[in-house]
Formats: structure tokens, C-alpha cells, sequence
């Protein structure tokens, strides 16, 4: 099968590239470097630097992939603050320009990353299925909800099937410690490397959704390999949640480092949290998250510490 990821070379696009790489497919990405680093990406895989947010970004690719995932995007709720027009054009006029490549490709599947950020901030610790009444409170959030919303409008007019995955807490080897503005996991994992004490921004009670990179990467398989034709959204997530200081306390656990931890300030557009209902994606494509959280994290540590 012939692929094309866009933001190949961030933590979510080089994973799935290495791992559809390893069960025999061809694999093509694109990327703008804006976040991402040609260093994730294994040798052999084929990409060029390329920006979405321009229609020349497709411009004399061939046009035979039969899958687009569409992971490139400005993935940050904090950042998206600092730079509300670059948050825009990425997620929501890059989703039309590479839905466009994607039309022009005839491709049989078009797979979004979208984000838990839709929802907003859902009561602490609800549960929220993909019933629940979309309300973001980050500008990232309003964008990856207007994708989701274009797309499924263009979808309807073309037949080209989109699935939006509404993509909860990731983490995982390959993620950025140096990027303290996303993702949860990886920030506090560098704190307990490099700092000498892990900075919280925001309430010790917050709660998390946390799902790991191998479970991405087959939930992703199962959806290609059922050829949907119907366009959807579903939540991707593990349906559990753990507690901000749980999940620092497991993490000094099994690093081994034990640093004072400091609860101080706050984070533009933060939720309390709550857990992702994912019965609709295990009952469609029957799947379901294996790794455990101790599990996954113990291999995203190793992953750093060796």
C-alpha cells in the first residue's frame, strides 16, 4: 500500500512511518521542519521539506497514494495562544489544501488527527463519548474542530471518506523533552532529567487520558485494513485517566529519580481533564489499547535514559 503522512517528522507522523515501514508499505511524508526533526525519520523512508500551508506543497508529487494520514499540525493549546495565524493556516487551511492532494490522488481513505481539544473543558473526570456537544476553550481546539467540520463537509460532496480521530493524551518514544509547551508526558519526563525539580503548571488533581504511540499506530492499521466507507469522528483514547501526581509519582518510580516537584502557575486554555470514551472506535473497527500506562512508560523512559 502507498502512503503519504504529512508531519512526518514529528513525534505522532515519523512512529506511524516506521511502523506501516516495517509491515511492507511505501511511505512518503512531508514536513516543514516548523516543529518536527529530519532526525525522526528512519533512513530509507522518503520525505520532503514541505509547508501545506501552500498550495505548492503537492506540486509535482505523484498523485497514486491510496491513503493520506493527515498528521501535520500545530499541536499545541498553549502555543496556539502565542500565534493564533500560523495555528490557523496549518490545521485548518493545510487540512483543505492536503484534502484537495488527497482528492486529486483518488485515494480511498483520508485519516485526520484531530484533537480531545474539541471538547473543552468537560466536567473534572467525566466521561465524554463523541456525543458530547463540542466546546473548545483553545484557540488550537477551535481550529482542529473547524478541520474536522471541513473536511466532513468536503468529504459529502466528494465521497472521499475522512476519518477524524479525536486524538487523546499521546506519548511515547521519539516525543520532543525539549518542547515544554506539549505534551504532558514528555515535559515532566525532561524535567526529571534535566531539572532539579519538576514544574507543574497547574492543579496536581488534573486528570489525563494517556495513550501510547503502539496503540496510535494499531488503531490506525485497523481502520486502514477495514476500508470505511462512511466519513465519522471517533475519540482515540484508552478510556482510563490518571491524576497529574500519579503519573509523576509512577514516573519517578520507574526512572529511579526522585526530584522535589513544584505546583506553580498556569497554562492558557488547560482543562481539568477527563477520560475518553472509546467505545465507538473498538465497536467499528474492533480495536482496543494494549499497553498499560506503567508499560509505556516504562519503554518511553528506557528509550531516553539508554
Amino acid at each position: 500500500m502507498k502512503i503519504l503522512i504529512t508531519g512526518i517528522a514529528g513525534f505522532v507522523g515519523s512512529s506511524l512511518a516506521r511502523a506501516f515501514k516495517r509491515e511492507g508499505h511505501i511511505i512518503f511524508g512531508i514536513d516543514n521542519l516548523h516543529s518536527g526533526y529530519a532526525s525522526n525519520i528512519d533512513e530509507g523512508i522518503a520525505w520532503e521539506k514541505r509547508d501545506i500551508r501552500h498550495q505548492e506543497a503537492f506540486s509535482g508529487l505523484e498523485q497514486d497514494f491510496e491513503v493520506v494520514i493527515h498528521a501535520a499540525a500545530q499541536s499545541s493549546g498553549e502555543k496556539s495562544f502565542d500565534d493564533p495565524i500560523y495555528d490557523m493556516d496549518t490545521n485548518l487551511k493545510g487540512s483543505y489544501i492536503t484534502y484537495q492532494f488527497a482528492k486529486k490522488c483518488q485515494s480511498r481513505l483520508f485519516i485526520n488527527f484531530s484533537s480531545m481539544s474539541v471538547y473543552g473543558q468537560a466536567p473534572h473526570r467525566s466521561i465524554v463519548d463523541e456525543n458530547t456537544t463540542p466546546k473548545p476553550i483553545s484557540l488550537y481546539g477551535n481550529s482542529k474542530l473547524a478541520a474536522e467540520n471541513l473536511l466532513h463537509t468536503l468529504s459529502a460532496q466528494d465521497a472521499l471518506p475522512v476519518v477524524s480521530l479525536r486524538l487523546f493524551n499521546a506519548y511515547g518514544p521519539f516525543q520532543d523533552l525539549s518542547e515544554m509547551k506539549q505534551g504532558m508526558v514528555s515535559i515532566y519526563l525532561s524535567y526529571l532529567l534535566n531539572r532539579e525539580q519538576v514544574h507543574v503548571k497547574g492543579s496536581a488533581l488534573r486528570v489525563r487520558d494517556l495513550i501510547y504511540i503502539d496503540d496510535i499506530f494499531s488503531a490506525i492499521q485497523a481502520i486502514i485494513y477495514s476500508q470505511p466507507s462512511k466519513t465519522d469522528f471517533y475519540n482515540l483514547s484508552t478510556n482510563s485517566i490518571t491524576s497529574v501526581s500519579d503519573l509523576i509519582a509512577l514516573m519517578k518510580d520507574l526512572s529511579g529519580i526522585d526530584k522535589p516537584v513544584l505546583c506553580e502557575g498556569n497554562t492558557p486554555g488547560d482543562i481539568l481533564g477527563f477520560q475518553g470514551a472509546n467505545q465507538k472506535l473498538q465497536q467499528t473497527f474492533s480495536w482496543q489499547p494494549h499497553t498499560s500506562l506503567k508499560q509505556g512508560l516504562k519503554q518511553m523512559i528506557e528509550s531516553y535514559q539508554n
